[in-house]
Order: C-alpha cells, then sequence, then structure tokens
C-alpha cells in the first residue's frame, strides 16, 4: 500500500510540475539571499557576498536537477523536460523546421498511400468466408476464356470424385455486359446481369443483406428471380429496403427481386475487374447448359487438411479419368489450381513491387537530405553543444535531445503525411472502370497506420542519427578555440559530401526509371492500332426482343443507323458485335481451315467478328486487299439453308496462317475457307488491330456480314463525328429515341476513353513514378546547393585571402564548381550502375523500350547532372562577388 501511495504521489507531482519548479526557485532563492546577506555581515562587498553564497550552494542547475529527480517520475519527467527544450529549439530555426516538415510529410505520404494499395491488393484476406482455402479452378494455361472454363458435366463429374473439395460453384463467364434493360419510373437503362450456380453464394459464405439467395427449385426451373447488386440497388433504388419482392421487366419479361446484395460482395471489383455486374440470375447445372460447353468460371472451397498442391494432384488423376471416357459432346479438362487471392490480384504484384522499391528509394534520398541539413545545423551549433557538456550535460543527455528533434520532425511530418496519403487513398478509391482488383477497398486502416508510425521513427532516426552524434562528440576546448574547428569541419564537410553522393545516385535510379516508363507508355500509346479512335463513339443497341428473324433484325439495325447519319455532324456509322479495347468477346474463335486441306491436319482458331458494311469506314480500319463485307453480302432464299454466297474479310495474320506460301495478301482474295463447316469466300484483307490491348496485336481474326451471319445478342453502333463526339451525343440520342422510346441510351463511350482504361495500369505506375522522381531531383538538387553554401560560407576567410593575392572572380567561382563536381560525377556513375542493374529486373514491366535504352540514360543524366551543376553555380557566383574588404575585416 505505501508503495501505491508513492507512485500515486509521483504521478500526481508529474501533473503538478510547474508549481513545484516554482516553489522550488523560490525556496532556492531564499536561501541565497539569506547566505550573501551572512556574507556581507561578516564584511565582504555584495557582488562577492553573492558569489561565495552560490559557491556553497554548490550549482543552482545542479540543485534544480536534483531536486526534480528526487520528487515524482524522472525518468518521464526528464523525457517530458527534453521534449519541450527540443521543441523550442526547432521553433528557433522554424524555416529549416517547416521545411523538414515538409519534406518528410511528401515522402511519408508516398509511402503510406503506395503500402495502403499493397496492403489491400496483396497483403489483406478476401472479403469471403476463409478466403485462404479458397481456390480458382482453371481449365489449362491458355488466355483464351473458352480455355479457362470448365463444361457443367465435366464440373460435376471433378466434384463427384473428389475428397479434397467441400463444393465447388461458379459462374457463367460469358455473359454479356449490358445485356439486360429493365423498365421503371426512371426509364429504360441497361444493366449486366451475371448468371451464378445455385450454391455461388453459399460456398462464399456470402448472405443477402435483404430478402433471400436462390432456392434450388428457383434455379432448377430458370425461374425469373434476380438478386440485387448492392451498387445498382443504391442508384435505381435510392436503397429502399422495400425492394424486396417487387416486380420488374427485364428484356421484355417480368423479373421479381428477391434479395439484395451486401457492399462487401463486389463482384464485378473482385472477380471480373473492369466488367460491370448489377444483378444476378440463377444458372442452372443442367443438360441445358452442358451442351453450350466450357462456360463455367469456377471456385472452390478446399476441405479441411488439404492444400492446394494435394487438391492438384487429385484433380488431375480424375481429369485423365474423365477424359478417357470419351463421352459425346464433352470438351477436354486439364484443372489448374490457384488460390483464389492471387488469381485476383496477382498479376498488379510486379507494378507494386516496383512503386514500393522507388518509394523505399525516395525515402532514403529523404533521410540523406535532411541529414545534410541537420549537419549543417549541427556544424552552427557546436559552442551550443560544447556550453551544455561543460555545465555538466552528459552526452548521453544531449544525443537524446538531439535525437528527439529528429523524431519530432519526423512525427509533424508523418501526421501530415498521413492526411495526404488519407485523400489520395479516396481518390483512388472513387476510380470506376478500371482492371485493378479490390481498388476501391483502398483505405488507412490500423496496419497501414503502424506503418506509418514505423517508417516515421526509421526515418527520424535515419537522418538524425549522424547528426546527432556529430555534434553530441564535440569537445567543448574544440569548439571555445580556434584549434578544432578545422578538425571537426572537415569531419563534417566529409559526411556532407558522402551523402550529396548518395542522393545524386538515388535520384539517379528514379529519373531513369521515369524515362524508361515515360518512353514505355509513349511507345504503348503510339503503337499503331490499326484504326483511327479520333472523334469515334459507340453506344450499345439490340433489337426489341422476338424479332430474332435475320430481315427483321437487320431492319431494325439499318433504321437506327439511318437515323444517326442524318444527325448533322455524324460521317459515318456502323455496327459491330465487338468493340477494340472493350467487350470484345476474345472466347468466341471459330475452327477454320483452307478450302481443299486435310481435315485430319490441326484446325486454327481465329477470333470472329459479326459487322456491318459501314463499319470499315467508321472505325477507319485498314483494308490492304480487295473489299471489306457490302450490301450484296445478302442471304438468298434459293441458296443453301437460306443463304447465299457467303463472304469473310480476313486480317493479315490469318491470311498468313492459311496460305503461307503466298507473297501477297491480294493473293488471299478469292480463295476459300472451310469454317463451322461452312464455305466462305475471302472477299478481303485488312490490317491487324488491336482488340485486346496497346501493346499486341489480337492475332488471326474474321469479319462477316451481320446479314449472313446473324447475331441476336446486342451490337454496337459505332460513329464517326465531325467534331468532338460530346458536342452531337445529344442529338444522335434524340435520334435514336424516336426510333425506339424502350431503347437505353445512358451509356455512350469513345475511343478515347476505351484506350484511357486499357492504359490505365500503365499510366498510373509512370505518372507516380514521375512525382516520385521529380521530387528526388528537386532534393538532390536542395543537397547539392546546400552543400556547395555551406562551403562557401565556412571558406569566405580563404577565398578572400585568394582574390587578396590576385585571383579573378571567374577563376574562383569556376574553383568552386570545379572542386564539388567530383561527389556529383560519384554519384552519377554509382546511379547509372544501381539503375541498369534494377531496369533488368524490371524489364517485363517495359514495352517497346530496352532496359539499355540510350535516350532514357541520356535524358536522365543530362538532366541530373545540369540541375546539380546549376545548384553548384549559385554557391559559387555568390562567392565569386564577395566584398574583399568586408570580408577580410570581419575576420581580422
Amino acid at each position: 500500500m505505501s508503495r501505491l501511495r508513492a507512485v500515486w504521489a509521483s504521478a500526481t507531482s508529474l501533473l503538478r510540475s510547474g508549481e513545484h519548479d516554482l516553489e522550488m526557485d523560490e525556496e532556492f532563492a531564499a536561501h541565497l539571499d539569506l547566505a550573501t546577506e551572512d556574507y556581507i555581515r561578516q564584511g565582504l562587498d555584495p557582488k562577492a557576498a553573492r558569489r561565495a553564497a552560490l559557491l556553497d550552494f554548490g550549482g543552482v542547475q545542479q540543485a534544480r536537477e536534483l531536486h526534480r529527480e528526487s520528487r515524482g517520475l524522472p525518468s518521464v519527467e526528464s523525457w517530458l523536460r527534453d521534449v519541450r527544450l527540443a521543441a523550442r529549439s526547432l521553433r528557433r530555426d522554424l524555416g529549416l523546421s517547416v521545411f523538414a516538415i515538409a519534406i518528410v510529410a511528401l515522402g511519408i505520404g508516398a509511402a503510406t498511400l503506395v503500402f495502403s494499395v499493397t496492403n489491400t491488393l496483396l497483403l489483406q484476406p478476401l472479403p469471403f468466408e476463409q478466403p485462404e482455402r479458397l481456390v480458382w479452378v482453371a481449365n489449362g494455361d491458355s488466355d483464351n476464356l473458352s480455355a479457362q472454363t470448365l463444361q457443367v458435366g465435366n464440373l460435376l463429374d471433378l466434384l463427384e470424385r473428389s475428397e479434397s473439395f467441400v463444393d465447388m460453384a461458379g459462374f457463367n463467364a460469358f455473359y454479356g455486359p449490358g445485356d439486360l434493360h429493365i423498365d421503371g419510373e426512371r426509364g429504360p437503362q441497361r444493366i449486366t446481369g451475371v448468371p451464378l450456380t445455385g450454391n455461388f453464394l453459399d460456398l462464399l459464405g456470402v448472405e443477402p443483406m435483404l430478402g433471400r439467395g436462390f432456392s434450388a427449385e428457383e434455379v432448377r426451373d430458370r425461374a425469373p428471380v434476380i438478386l440485387l447488386g448492392h451498387d445498382l440497388w443504391r442508384t435505381r433504388y435510392d436503397g429502399d429496403s422495400t425492394v424486396v419482392g417487387r416486380a420488374l421487366r427485364m428484356n421484355g419479361e417480368p423479373a421479381t427481386i428477391i434479395g439484395v446484395l451486401p457492399p462487401t460482395f463486389d463482384f464485378e471489383r473482385i472477380l471480373t475487374p473492369g466488367r460491370s455486374a448489377d444483378v444476378f440470375v440463377p444458372y442452372p447445372l443442367d443438360a441445358d447448359n452442358d451442351r453450350t460447353g466450357n462456360t463455367l468460371a469456377v471456385v472452390g472451397r478446399l476441405a479441411p487438411g488439404f492444400s492446394v498442391d494435394v487438391a492438384q494432384e487429385e484433380l488431375t488423376r480424375h481429369a485423365e479419368e474423365i477424359n478417357g471416357l470419351e463421352i459425346e459432346r464433352r470438351n477436354g479438362v486439364r484443372p489448374r489450381l490457384i488460390p483464389l487471392h492471387g488469381r485476383v490480384s496477382g498479376g498488379t504484384r510486379p507494378s507494386l513491387l516496383l512503386l514500393s522499391g522507388a518509394v523505399a528509394l525516395l525515402l532514403l534520398l529523404v533521410c540523406a537530405n535532411l541529414s545534410n541539413l541537420l549537419l549543417a545545423r549541427a556544424s552552427g551549433r557546436r559552442r551550443e553543444m560544447a556550453v551544455h557538456i561543460a555545465l555538466g550535460a552528459s552526452r548521453g543527455r544531449l544525443l537524446r535531445r538531439l535525437l528527439l528533434e529528429s523524431m519530432i520532425l519526423s512525427s509533424a511530418g508523418a501526421a501530415l503525411g498521413v492526411g495526404l496519403a488519407h485523400l489520395g487513398a479516396r481518390s483512388l478509391a472513387q476510380l470506376e472502370g478500371t482492371a485493378i482488383p479490390l481498388l476501391h477497398q483502398v483505405r488507412l486502416d490500423g496496419t497501414v497506420l503502424a506503418f506509418s508510425v514505423g517508417s516515421a521513427t526509421l526515418v527520424g532516426l535515419l537522418f538524425g542519427i549522424v547528426p546527432a552524434l556529430q555534434a553530441g562528440g564535440t569537445s567543448p576546448s574544440a569548439a571555445m578555440g580556434d584549434g578544432g574547428r578545422t578538425t571537426g569541419d572537415l569531419s563534417g564537410s566529409l559526411l556532407r559530401r558522402s551523402l550529396v553522393v548518395c542522393e545524386v545516385a538515388l535520384a539517379c535510379v528514379l529519373l531513369i526509371g521515369v524515362a524508361l516508363f515515360v518512353r514505355s507508355l509513349w511507345s504503348a500509346l503510339e503503337a499503331d492500332l490499326g484504326f483511327d479512335p479520333e472523334h469515334v463513339v459507340a453506344i450499345r443497341v439490340d433489337p426489341p426482343r422476338g424479332r430474332l428473324e435475320v430481315e427483321e433484325q437487320y431492319g431494325y439495325y439499318e433504321t437506327l443507323l439511318a437515323a444517326v447519319r442524318a444527325v448533322p455532324g455524324v460521317r459515318n456509322a456502323g455496327l459491330s458485335d465487338a468493340l477494340p479495347l472493350g467487350d470484345n468477346f476474345g472466347w468466341r474463335v471459330w475452327s477454320s481451315r483452307p478450302k481443299g486441306a486435310d481435315e485430319s491436319a490441326e484446325s486454327l482458331s481465329p477470333l470472329v467478328r459479326i459487322v456491318d458494311p459501314g463499319y470499315q469506314e467508321t472505325l477507319g480500319l485498314r483494308l490492304v486487299a480487295g473489299r471489306f463485307v457490302d450490301d450484296t453480302d445478302i442471304p438468298r432464299a434459293d441458296a443453301e439453308e437460306g443463304y447465299g454466297e457467303r463472304a469473310v474479310v480476313i486480317n493479315e495474320a490469318f491470311a498468313k496462317q492459311l496460305w503461307p506460301s503466298t507473297k501477297s495478301p491480294v493473293d488471299a482474295v478469292s480463295r476459300r475457307l472451310v469454317s463451322g463447316g461452312r464455305e466462305y469466300q475471302v472477299v478481303g484483307v485488312v490490317g491487324e488491330a488491336r482488340y485486346f490491348d496497346l501493346e499486341r496485336p489480337s492475332g488471326a481474326e474474321m469479319y462477316f456480314s451481320a446479314r449472313q451471319v446473324p447475331w441476336t445478342s446486342s451490337m454496337d453502333l459505332v460513329m464517326r463525328t465531325e467534331g468532338a463526339p460530346s458536342l452531337h451525343v445529344a442529338e444522335i440520342r434524340q435520334a435514336l429515341r424516336r426510333v425506339d422510346p424502350a431503347l437505353p441510351l445512358e451509356t455512350f463511350r469513345t475511343m478515347e476513353s476505351l484506350i484511357e482504361a486499357a492504359t490505365f495500369d500503365r499510366r498510373a505506375v509512370t505518372s507516380l513514378l514521375s512525382a516520385f522522381a521529380g521530387f528526388g531531383w528537386l532534393l538532390a538538387a536542395l543537397g547539392v546547393y546546400s552543400v556547395i553554401a555551406y562551403s562557401v560560407a565556412q571558406q569566405r576567410r580563404e577565398l578572400g585571402v585568394r582574390m587578396a593575392f590576385g585571383a579573378t572572380r571567374l577563376r574562383v567561382g569556376c574553383g568552386v564548381v570545379s572542386r564539388n563536381l567530383r561527389p556529383i560525377l560519384l554519384g552519377l556513375g554509382l546511379g547509372v550502375a544501381a539503375a541498369l542493374g534494377l531496369a533488368r529486373v524490371a524489364s517485363s514491366q517495359l514495352y517497346g523500350v530496352g532496359a539499355t535504352d540510350p535516350a532514357s540514360l541520356g535524358f536522365a543524366i543530362a538532366v541530373l547532372f545540369s540541375s546539380a551543376v546549376l545548384a553548384a553555380y549559385l554557391p559559387a557566383r555568390r562567392a565569386a562577388r564577395l566584398d574583399l574588404a568586408e570580408v577580410l575585416r570581419a575576420n581580422d
């Protein structure tokens, strides 16, 4: 109990330390006054009496310290007092403190933002039940969607045989974006429906926030019921909690809303980033869906005690058994298991590691720059430190106080940096239409804040420890006299020059890296797309349900085309089932071969496009030979199966595959090929277009006339305008609405916007790297400037003496610059060597440019060298303009 009372008294004393200090000072003053009066009575004059009293007392400051340690909590009070002294010292150098806080804020802010993205995409678990047991079940290694998905029968057979899986579920990966439209009070709206197997939500552990999920009967009978995604429920229905049970018309047919999914089930941003998902409908695992072939994107849940490797071995064994059964209309199966988290965010790992490395370099630059600043400041405080040591302060206590100053700067900068990172994270979370998964979940949570605190602590120690050791090691006799100053200055100068080398090298690595990525982005943007994207706008359209006859369907599209072509400012219009860089049906390939080729030979698999005659001119496809599909390519009633001469346009890549011996694409015109069991005549050859991304051609492609190969799903109405498409969208919308008032017309897409979306990842990485490199370049230039400016200030007398003995101002200025080129050149050499090594590691992230690209290296070196020379020139010019008389008089 007495111990508790003592602790309580100590804590209370700590809270009242100010009052105790006043009482202590009053008591000390009273004792000194009494002792002084005694000495005066003994005959000493007042000044001598006061001195004698102080000598008897043994030092007021030491007595104060002993008194403070005897009361309260000594260590806590001592730390608090040092914090106050450190803050007071920083307040005296307010300009330097603000500058240091701003630098730390930018560095910590960048690091926190990048880590928040890395934490969300790579470190945090997926928002599902026991996500570590979820795996993606692919079908082989191909990028083609048909090869990635499973057939219904194969899925059921694998699940029946497997012991390593509790369950498997999936969704139809070939759902069409904007394939549904609903009617309501707000007019028609195009939405995207995703067909889910009945057990999909249960497998992930997702419960509807309103209503219920699909029943087994609803899935089996394909009942017209839907589950609303959270975003559609919030935007279309204003978050109405009574929406469950409400009926609506979807694609002209009645449907019932049975539930609303929670916001954590963000299907489109987790499982299919870049593709929308508004509602969910049942997808039965029955014979009808089995006949459609490989359609299911499958997720499985591992049974307890089974690893991915064990499950992979088991499914591989069962797949061999299933493939040996030779079931009619059954595709082959080659299961490949990937942890679901790796499948979702694994593609972002290289970019995030690259950004993390750039941030690490940036933080090292911050530390080197601030160390330089504090070293210069410490040199100016050598006399102050010497006085403290002479008055009895220990070197450990001084070191602690100096480190506290750097920690205060780092903490204040980190607090501001976290605020900047929070704004950046909010901006990233609100981005739409990107192919980066989980980006909407980026936020600053406890893990990110802990990282920020750790980074701030480490940065504070790194940039504070060297200046603190330098200042704390001051000898009182050396600091107070002239003789010791030279040794300290030489030591500090060497440290500062070493830090300049580090700053220039780090900035060089960042600048070379960003130069390579800017060149890579430029190469991607300048790549030959195979079409002209300027002034092109498109909207998804579909005929009223029930009009599935070829002539009726095409007649509807012709009416739409005529309406938009009549709009002033619309130059051309055409139709396509797939937009370049949009929703391009990359899975749809038709087995094809030249007519007369051996049927046992391996078939080719070109991509299929359904278009109308106006598409080629509207999009600007390059016609190499022959013609494009035109109005003569029509079905004829007297032909086999209702079709006349079937025409096809192929691209150059497919022409070379079909007839590799031909010398020119012209030779392919009028030849015949067989595709899907039908014969077609090649009427034209077009250039290769980039339908999937800007960095690679799409490969072999075939273009069919929409009248000869009818496409019953939605089409893209593509228009080329005279000026900016935004100037004509309103008139186009009115023209289309006059033709079909029920047509959803809210989403127009320009080709420029599709290109921006396709390059978002590369542009985002390049933009961040550019910001980091620009900041690093500025820090390096400031580091060079500060070191040389300090050196010039220290050498004023030496420079004055040289000028007195006849050195010209030009010679003095050039001498200052030339003496300081050595650390700059050394830093550039080290930086180039390090950058070349790192660029080779990151070469997979580059496009159209090598890791040793001379233009990038030359640009980075030239920018950094010229800015460093400029930073050296400014103090040199000031040195050359020294007033000789003033310098010599000041040092007299």
